[in-house]
């Protein structure tokens, strides 16, 4: 507020308004009104603003008492100020809310050669063939016990097994099925033939492989005392009397056996496999029939 003997000026500021009043001794009070803006700032602006508006009202009507004087009858008079609502504050340009248009960015072609040879998948189907010594591992000792013969861990003459597989990985390779065919030959021949299936399992440690088999089937061996076994007797004079001898050919016959192996293998190129097999073989068929072997193989993939 400023005051001075004769005029006074009030201001009166809230949060919607801002009021002026110019009052005087001798004269009714001139208020003036306007919205007041939110900003401080602009509040300060405003006050400024509206008490210049208000003086030149007061100015007016000096000059409007001033027109009897003939010298100044003939100036054209002042338009009274108009309060004038303060100018709103500038508003941002608002941006753009429209996408821009959409440009397909261009599309990279890539030049592919064709996959070569070595690039193929690994095969999955593999066969093999393999071959090495195979021992029995029981004989019937010919004691004349009460009870009859007994078994015991006499190891039969070597003979060699040979062995020809068709197997089927998985995709990781784990995980194995196949078929089998084997048989013995030599001195020790306790399989003529057998045909076996067969499930495995399958790990890769760097450039080797360790596996692990299983195996059930079916197979043929000589047997001392079956039903088919063939007995000649033949008798022979002499001067000393009669000579008897008799000769028995055993026959053969067909069993179930089961057989469990391990193995290690290491490739050899893409698709071949040079590996090393211990297992063992156990039938029904005869004592004889009970063997384990080693055999050297390889295996080669087919698809």
């Amino acid at each position: 507020m400023s005051e001075t003997s004769e005029r006074a000026l009030v201001v009166s500021v809230d949060r919607e308004r801002i009021t002026m009043s110019l009052r005087e001794s001798a004269a009714a009070p001139v208020t003036r009104a306007i919205p007041a803006p939110g900003d401080r700032t602009a509040r300060v602006h405003a006050i400024a603003w509206l008490a210049g508006n208000l003086v030149r009202d007061q100015v007016s009507g000096i000059v409007a008492e001033s027109t009897a004087d003939p010298a100044l009858a003939s100036m054209p008079a002042l338009a009274p100020a108009t309060v004038a609502p303060p100018a709103p504050a500038p508003v941002a340009a608002q941006p753009d809310t429209q996408p821009p248009a959409y440009q397909p960015a261009a599309t990279p072609v890539l030049a592919t050669q064709p996959q070569s040879a070595s690039a193929s998948p690994s095969p999955r189907w593999f066969v093999s063939v393999e071959a090495g010594p195979a021992v029995g591992i029981y004989d019937y000792a010919r004691a004349a016990w009460p009870w009859g013969p007994i078994m015991t861990l006499e190891p039969r003459p070597i003979s060699t097994l040979w062995r020809l597989e068709l197997r089927r990985f998985s995709q990781d390779r784990h995980f194995l099925l196949g078929v089998s065919a084997e048989g013995t030959t030599g001195q020790y021949d306790p399989e003529k033939i057998g045909a076996a299936g067969f499930c495995g399992w399958n790990r890769r440690k760097g450039n080797w492989d360790f596996e692990a088999t299983l195996g059930l089937g079916i197979d043929l061996g000589p047997r001392g005392s079956t039903p088919g076994e063939v007995m000649t007797t033949s008798q022979e004079s002499s001067t000393s009397g009669f000579t008897t001898s008799t000769v028995v050919t055993g026959g053969l016959a067909g069993g179930v056996y089961g057989l469990a192996a391990a193995a290690v293998s290491r490739p050899l190129g893409e698709s071949a496999n040079l590996f090393i097999r211990l297992g063992a073989h156990v039938s029904t068929v005869e004592s004889d029939d009970i063997f384990v072997w080693t055999a050297l193989g390889i295996s080669y993939g087919l698809w």
